[in-house]
């Protein structure tokens, strides 16, 4: 459900475009009505993130008039972010969902995607106020952390060593 829910959000950014951006903006949507939803995730091979892209295909399937795109750089990083972005600026798809590498490094390109009429938004791990229009964020990650403490320390029985892996240091979750 969660993964219906990031590609329901950009479509109603999308739809209320009028209210979140100023006069002048150019519409990029296609004379036929479709649209072209970018998911772009942190990294590609990653379990979860598949399963966002196969949540992405099957909301645009029944909504019918979407093209749910799914794009990442092949590491967790921020310039391969940037790098796919300006690519999808130079593409003119008409909204972007993102699970942010590091949050502050991508706001001037992504405030250069909505200057070009293109709806942001983050999801997972979000971009920071001022690169996105929303940011959707399904879960506390308070929460998942001491739950993850939680469960590591009883499956060893309150002993030896964890360790801790993550995707990168800048990304919110």
């Amino acid at each position: 459900m969660q993964k219906k829910l990031v590609l329901v959000l950009l479509i109603a950014a999308l739809l209320t475009s009028n209210a979140l951006f100023a006069a002048g903006a150019k519409e990029t949507a296609k004379p036929s009505g479709e649209l072209r939803l970018v998911l772009l995730v942190k990294s590609l091979g990653n379990g979860f993130f598949e399963a966002v892209a196969d949540g992405g295909k099957e909301a645009a399937k029944e909504l019918g008039n979407v093209v749910s795109i799914y794009q990442g750089p092949s590491a967790s990083t921020a310039e391969g972010q940037i790098e796919i972005i300006e690519s999808l600026i130079a593409q003119r798809v008409d909204g972007i969902a993102i699970s942010a590498n590091d949050r502050d490094a991508l706001i001037p390109v992504t405030k250069k995607a909505m200057n070009a009429g293109i709806k942001v938004i983050s999801f997972d791990s979000g971009i920071s106020v001022g690169g996105r229009i929303v940011d959707l964020a399904p879960s506390d990650e308070e929460l998942i952390g001491r739950q993850q403490v939680k469960l590591i320390a009883e499956l060893t029985g309150y002993k030896g060593k964890i360790g801790i892996v993550s995707a990168t240091s800048q990304a919110t979750n």
